[in-house]
């Protein structure tokens, strides 16, 4: 079993770790994925390319108001208009 520890962290080391541990739990469920990939500050740009290969959208992870704060910098409630996916919203209660 995965422990998963909630602290508000900006670093992209535990967006990555957190991002890892997600995709383990799928795997672990019997899910496979050909790709999963994150998207925050270090790929932003490519966030269109990469909404738009995806087959399924997790949000997930983070402090909150933190998260919605990114979503309306890379305009998400737009892409996601533009893409017809199943979306999974994730919340961390603490």
């Amino acid at each position: 079993m995965l422990k998963f520890e909630y602290r508000i962290c900006t670093s992209f080391n535990w967006t990555s770790k957190f991002a890892e541990e997600m995709k383990t739990c799928f795997f672990n469920s019997g899910f496979k994925f050909k790709n999963f990939k994150g998207l925050d500050n270090r790929n932003a740009k490519e966030k269109s390319e990469l909404i738009s290969e995806a087959e399924v959208v997790i949000l997930a992870g983070g402090h909150v108001p933190t998260q919605n704060i990114f979503f309306q910098q890379i305009n998400l409630k737009n892409e996601l208009k533009l893409q017809i996916r199943l979306l999974s919203v994730l919340v961390q209660v603490q």
